[in-house]
Order: C-alpha cells, then sequence, then structure tokens
C-alpha cells in the first residue's frame, strides 16, 4: 500500500483545492492580477503531476479533474482569463502524447479533450452570461450610486463620511461650514484641519471611542469648528458607524449652531461679566484699601477672559516713574520693578493713552529686556485714566501661542479698567477727605462762633460751643433736646421755619435776632446749612460789633448826605437870594438918586416885587426843607380834588386874562375823593398851573380830571414852549432851570416842580410828564382812591374862560 504522501491523486487534489482557495481569496481582496497568475501556477502544477510517468489509469483519469479546476476558475475570473486557463490545459493535455506515448493512448487523449472542450465550453458560455449579468448589475449599481450620491448632495444640513481621521466624502453643505467652497475639496482633508485647536484631543478620543465601540450606537455632541477661511463655527453633530466598500467608517450629520451657540455662550459671559461687575461694585463700595481693590480687580478680570498671568502699574508723578501696584502668575517674579514713562508695553500705553493689543511680545519692538523670553506669548495692555489724566495701566497676557486676544475681550478689560481708574480716584478722594476734614475740624475749633448740627424735627443732634467772649446762652445740655425746649416760642418757631426752608430749598437760611444777655442787648446771625438730607448745621455768631459799626457808619453816610445836601442846597439857594437883593440894592440907589415922584414910584414897585420874589423863594426853601426832614405831618382828611382845582383855577384867572391865554377845565363827574392834606395838594396843582402859565405865550391850558380803577388822575396841559429830552429827566431837580433868564423874568424859583414831586410822594402817588419842544407839556399826577369814604360825589363843572 501506498503512502499517503507518495499518492499522486492525493497530491492531486491538494492542488485543485489551492487552485479555489488561493484565488478565491486574493479574488475578496480586489486582487484580480495575483488571482489569475496564481491560478495559472497551480494549474501548471497540476498539469506537471498528471505528467508524471505513471502507468497506472489512475494517472489518466486525473485528468477529468481540469474541467472542475476551470468551472471554479470561472466564478471568480473574468470570462477571458477563464478561456485563456482553459485553452492553456488543453495545449497541455495535447502534448501528452508527444512527451509520453507509450503511456498515453491517443484515445485517451482525445476522449479526454472532448470532455475537456464540451465542458470547457459550456463553463465559458455560463461564464459569458454571468458577465452580461455582472454588468447589469454594475449599471444598476452605477444608477444607485449616483441616485444615492444625488440624495447625499442635496441635503440641506452637512453630511459627510470620513474613516475618522480624513474625509472620504462630503457635501456643499458640510465644505461651507469648514469654510470650503465645494464638497470636493474636502475629500482627502484631515479632519484636525477643520477643528479648532482646543477640541483637537477630544475630538481624537471621541473618533476612536465611536469606532471601537460595540453595537456602534449613535452619537449626538457639539463640535467647535475653525475653517478654512479663519472663521470659528460651532455644529451640532451626529455620528453613526456603517460599512463602505469593506472598511468601517463614519458616517456624520450637522447643523450649523453657531449664532445660537455664540448667543448662548454671549449670554454666559455676560452674566459671568455682570456678575464681576456687581461683585467689583461692591468692593468699590466696601473697600478702601487701594492695592486691595486693585488685587481683586485685576484677579476678576484675569478670571474672567480666561489667563492668570497680569499686572497693573501706577504712575508716580514725582517721580516720573510706573510703580507695580499688583501682579498675578508669571509677573510675580517681578514685583520690584519699576518702569520709566517710555518702557515697554505699560509706558507705551501711557504714552499714546490708548489701549494696545500684541500678539507674539518677543518679536515686537518695543519689547522689555527686563523680560525674559518665552514666558508669555500675547499680552494686552489698558490706561487707567481719571479726571482726562492716564495715571497707570492694567494688563493681562496668554502664556500660550495659540491664544490670542479678541476685541470683546479688550471690551472687558477696559470696563475693569474703569472701576480700577475710580478706585483709584476714590483713594484720591478720600486721602483729600481726610486731609480736609482734618484742616476743617481746625478751622471749626479756632471758630469762635456756635456750631449746632440738628435734625429736621428740630432736635439738637451735636454742639460745638463758642468762644466765651462771644456771650451765648445757649446750654451745653440741649443735646437730645428739641428746639421748642430750649428756645423761647418766638425763637424756637423761627428757627424751626429756617430748618424746613434750608431742607426743602437746598439753600443758606439766615436769620438775624436779638436777646439780652446779663441785661445787655445782644444782636446774633444765625446761619442754617443742609448737609444731609434730614440734617443741618447752624453756624450762630455775635453780630453785636458789626451791627453798632453798620449803624455807625450809616449815620455817618445820612450826616454825610444831609452836609451835602446842604452845601448844594446853600449854593443853589445864594444865588437865587443874591439876584433879588442885588436888584434891590440897585432900585434903592435909584430910588435916592430919584428927583421926582414918578421915577420914585416906578423904582418903590420893582423893590416890592423883588421883596416878594424873596419872601416866595423863602417859603418854598421852608417848604422843602420840612418836606425832606419830614417835619410836616398835616392832619389828613378826604379832599374832593374837583372843588379843590375849581379854587386853583379861581386863582389863576386873572394871570391868565393878563396874558390872553384860554383856561379849560374838564372835571369828572363823581369823582371820588382822596385821603390827603388839601393844603399841599392846592400847593401843587397852584405850582403846575404856574408853572403852565409861565411858559406859555399863547393858546390854550388845559385842566382835566377823571378817575382810573384805584385811581385818580389830574392833567394839567399847555402849548407853550415844551421841554428838551435833554433837560425832560431833570426838571424834578432842585433849583433845576431849563432857560434861567426866562425863568429869572417869570418869577420862577427853580423848586416848584420838586415840591410837587415830595408832595405827591408823600401822598403815595406819583407824577408823569410828557413833553417836546415847541409842543407844550402835559403833567400827569396819579393819586389813589381812599378806600374808606362817605363823601357824595361832585357833579362835573366845565369851564371855558
Amino acid at each position: 500500500m501506498v503512502p499517503v504522501w507518495q499518492d499522486q491523486d492525493t497530491w492531486l487534489v491538494a492542488a485543485g483545492v489551492l487552485s479555489l482557495v488561493v484565488p478565491f481569496s486574493l479574488n475578496r481582496r480586489g486582487r484580480l492580477r495575483a488571482a489569475a497568475l496564481a491560478t495559472v501556477f497551480i494549474g501548471s502544477v497540476i498539469i506537471l503531476l498528471v505528467s508524471y510517468p505513471d502507468t497506472s489509469r489512475y494517472g489518466l483519469n486525473s485528468l477529468y479533474f481540469l474541467p472542475v479546476m476551470v468551472l471554479f476558475s470561472s466564478v471568480f475570473l473574468d470570462h477571458r482569463l477563464t478561456v485563456a486557463v482553459a485553452a492553456l490545459q488543453i495545449v497541455a493535455v495535447s502534448s501528452l502524447p508527444l512527451a509520453y506515448g507509450p503511456v498515453v493512448s491517443t484515445l485517451d487523449v482525445v476522449y479526454a479533450l472532448g470532455v475537456m472542450v464540451w465542458s470547457s465550453a459550456i463553463i465559458l458560455l455560463l461564464t459569458f452570461f454571468r458577465d452580461v449579468f455582472e454588468q447589469q448589475q454594475h449599471a444598476q449599481l452605477q444608477e444607485n450610486e449616483q441616485r444615492y450620491r444625488s440624495m447625499f448632495e442635496s441635503q440641506v444640513h452637512a453630511v459627510a463620511i470620513h474613516d475618522g481621521t480624513r474625509f472620504l466624502l462630503a457635501n456643499d453643505a458640510t465644505a461651507r461650514l469648514c469654510g470650503y467652497q465645494q464638497g470636493s475639496e474636502l475629500v482627502g482633508v484631515p479632519l484636525a484641519a477643520v477643528i479648532h485647536p482646543n477640541w483637537h484631543t477630544q475630538t481624537l478620543h471621541w473618533a476612536r471611542e465611536r469606532l471601537t465601540g460595540e453595537g456602534h450606537p449613535p452619537q449626538r455632541y457639539e463640535l467647535c469648528l475653525l475653517g478654512a477661511d479663519g472663521v470659528t463655527r460651532w455644529a451640532d453633530t451626529e455620528h453613526v458607524v456603517m460599512q463602505l466598500d469593506g472598511q468601517q467608517v463614519t458616517m456624520t450629520h450637522a447643523m450649523d449652531i453657531t449664532e445660537r451657540k455664540q448667543a448662548a455662550i454671549l449670554l454666559h459671559q455676560q452674566r459671568d461679566h455682570l456678575d464681576a461687575l456687581h461683585q467689583t461694585t461692591l468692593d468699590l463700595m466696601r473697600q478702601q484699601d487701594l492695592d486691595s481693590l486693585l488685587e481683586t480687580i485685576l484677579r476678576r478680570a484675569a478670571e474672567l477672559i480666561g489667563t492668570s498671568d497680569g499686572y497693573i502699574y501706577l504712575l508716580e508723578p514725582d517721580q516720573d516713574l510706573l510703580v507695580r501696584r499688583t501682579s498675578l502668575g508669571v509677573f510675580n517674579r517681578y514685583r520690584q520693578m519699576t518702569l520709566h514713562r517710555h518702557e515697554g508695553l505699560a509706558g507705551k500705553v501711557l504714552e499714546t493713552g490708548n489701549a494696545m493689543m500684541i500678539d507674539h511680545y518677543d518679536q515686537w519692538e518695543g519689547r522689555l529686556p527686563r523680560f525674559e523670553t518665552g514666558i508669555f506669548s500675547s499680552i494686552i495692555g489698558v490706561p487707567l485714566k481719571t479726571r482726562g489724566q492716564t495715571v497707570g495701566v492694567i494688563a493681562l497676557a496668554y502664556p500660550s501661542p495659540d491664544q490670542h486676544f479678541l476685541p470683546a475681550q479688550l471690551e472687558i478689560l477696559q470696563r475693569f479698567a474703569q472701576f480700577a481708574s475710580l478706585a483709584y480716584e476714590n483713594a484720591r478722594l478720600v486721602r483729600e477727605l481726610q486731609r480736609s476734614e482734618k484742616r476743617n475740624r481746625a478751622m471749626l475749633e479756632a471758630m469762635p462762633d456756635l456750631v449746632l448740627r440738628m435734625n429736621q424735627a428740630g432736635v439738637y443732634l451735636d454742639i460745638k460751643p463758642g468762644d466765651p467772649a462771644e456771650a451765648f446762652e445757649l446750654p451745653l445740655n440741649a443735646v437730645g433736646r428739641a428746639v421748642h425746649e430750649v428756645l423761647p416760642p418766638e425763637g424756637a418757631a423761627q428757627a424751626q421755619q429756617a430748618i424746613t426752608d434750608a431742607l426743602h430749598t437746598a439753600q443758606t437760611q439766615i436769620i438775624e435776632y436779638q436777646s439780652k444777655v446779663a441785661g445787655q442787648p445782644q444782636d446774633y446771625e444765625a446761619r442754617v446749612i443742609q448737609t444731609k438730607e434730614d440734617e443741618v448745621v447752624v453756624f450762630v455768631r455775635n453780630i453785636t460789633e458789626r451791627k453798632q459799626a453798620q449803624q455807625q457808619a450809616l449815620d455817618l453816610q445820612l450826616e454825610k448826605a444831609r452836609v451835602r445836601m446842604l452845601e448844594e442846597f446853600i449854593s443853589d439857594a445864594s444865588h437865587d437870594l443874591r439876584t433879588p437883593l442885588s436888584n434891590i440894592r440897585s432900585r434903592l440907589y435909584l430910588l435916592q438918586k430919584a428927583s421926582d415922584n414918578l421915577q420914585r414910584a416906578r423904582q418903590s414897585s420893582v423893590i416890592e416885587l423883588e421883596v416878594l420874589r424873596l419872601e416866595t423863594l423863602i417859603t418854598d426853601l421852608l417848604t422843602m426843607v420840612q418836606l425832606d426832614r419830614g417835619e410836616t405831618h398835616p392832619d389828613r382828611s378826604l379832599v374832593n380834588l374837583n372843588h379843590l382845582l375849581q379854587d386853583v383855577v379861581t386863582a389863576h384867572q386873572a394871570r391868565a386874562d393878563e396874558k390872553a391865554l384860554r383856561l379849560q377845565v374838564s372835571l369828572a363827574e363823581q369823582l371820588p375823593p382822596i385821603l390827603g392834606s388839601a393844603t399841599q395838594l392846592y400847593r401843587v396843582f397852584s405850582n403846575l398851573l404856574t408853572n403852565a402859565l409861565n411858559y406859555t405865550e399863547h393858546g390854550t391850558i388845559s385842566l382835566r380830571s377823571q378817575a382810573h380803577g384805584a385811581q385818580v388822575m389830574v392833567e394839567v396841559e399847555d402849548t407853550g414852549i415844551g421841554i428838551t429830552a435833554e433837560d425832560l429827566p431833570h426838571i424834578f431837580d432842585r433849583f433845576f432851570r431849563a432857560d434861567r433868564a426866562r425863568s429869572a423874568h417869570s418869577g420862577g424859583t427853580g423848586l416848584g416842580l420838586a415840591i410837587v414831586k415830595r408832595i405827591i410822594e408823600l401822598h403815595d402817588g406819583q407824577v408823569i410828564v410828557h413833553s417836546q419842544p415847541q409842543q407844550g407839556a402835559r403833567f400827569q399826577v396819579w393819586l389813589p382812591i381812599s378806600q374808606h369814604h362817605s363823601q357824595p360825589a361832585q357833579p362835573t363843572r366845565n369851564a371855558h374862560v
């Protein structure tokens, strides 16, 4: 018995098995040419085994195994390769008789060839139909793939297929999400190229976990992308593991949530920002130590921006240096470092007064050599300003070269710079307030005044005693007591009213009062000043000496005014007295020299006229003096002006007839009486009528009366020479005469209108004049109607004389 390993059929069967397994395995891996070469090689081995010299019929029978090999080859080989394999075997079998003629008969070979040709033809025909079917199936697959690709590209949201490291397929929506134009541009691009650097590690971990997990359940999470266009976007992604061409891949669906994410991030940042600002504001109100406040502000700004390195420098104006007040992180190494005005980032910010952002500090031309290289990368500095001046710098830095400051972070740091500026200004104000308080306290203690602090209810809260020499009588135990418990009722009411007015108007209230101290009257001044919403401070000062000095000064001024008035009076009166006296002296001389009675009579009449003028002048002077001194206090009664005016007209009628002037009188009916002195009022209207007669050569003089509301108006109007605009403001001045020569001729004293005005003022009335040159003058006298009268109204009397 032949051993198994020496049996030819055994080796032939083994070769046939290899001819099936090896090409099939290579074909499954897509290596068709290697599968064909393996088939040819194994077929050749089989032929050699068959061709081995053996007289056994079993060796020839083994030739029938060759069609089986062709059959199985056609399963995985192209029909052309199958034809080549079949032809090779036919050629090999046909050559057997030539090599082994004695062993193999021609009939065996022909028979074997017939079987092989017949079976090979059938196999080839089946292979041809298989290829036609596969081509149709391939066309259907291509159509399905095109339809699938069209559906893939038409997705609104981003859809991509990747192997965990690179993109295998992506639609246009994915391309736009990643900063590209078309999906084809993403094929082959590494996933890390579109993932934000801060998310690389996490994303690769998710990808490994997804591909190695059991069951591959869909996973969903948010990703931060950094597109090829440099724009950061956020996507809500869902990942499903699938098989594609025998490869395990991931299909990712993504939706752009950048706006929503940015809004959420912004909301979160704003919440943190507001919380930090709120806490900083509370610290500003609670703390007063500048260094502690600055450290708190710097730490909160660093936490909000996402760094642990920063500093605050303040300017020392006296030394022109920037001194570090607080620092964080790497800058703690340089706590003792001071900077000149133009050194480093802080110096540049201080010099320009503007914020600065530097991305690569070690490469910056203004880099401070004293800083080590590589300790930080990006840095941002913002000036601290107060009252328009830059007083310091706040700065933050990023140690990583991948981190850079953004405009939003600059805005945050500027907010905290404002808080630091407020802290600096508050500290300055506190120092000034302390110095001012110390100075004010010293000044307050040095003041001789009595100082009181009182509330809205008039309760004494605090008392600073005044100088004992100033004679203050307020008891020191008044603290806690109300003003009405300490002061007399009248003084308490006055003080309480002043407190109320000061709190309501926020204006200083001044009260002057008098009190007796040790039997001597003392004058005081109290100034009530609001200091709080419901508190006032009262400064009480003894002003007795000041009052006495003021009274003495007033008396001195009045005495000086009297002396000046007397001098003016004497100066004006002497001229008017000297003129008639000179006339009298000259007339007396002529009277003595007169030789006949006619001349003596003429001179005597002139002397008599001058004496009358002197009498009138002296009377007017005395009247004016009495009116100025207030010595004339006539008994007042109800006066009927119509009757009084008629008497005045009667007294002057002769003079009007002498000058051929017409007196026209128009008096109102039922004219109400006034309260006054009939004698003085007669003097008023007599002077006005005399004045009109003196300055009117021809025409009419009108006298009218009428009632206007609560007043009576008497008007004297003439058609005389009138008054110029220059003289009009002075006509009521004493001894004023526009034309002295004419006044002397008419016998005027220059006091008539001054007496008129003074009498009318004493009757609470007024006199008004209207006049133009050569158009006459109109005098109006307004007097108040008496509120208590019982006399009946007088009828109107019109006179045309």
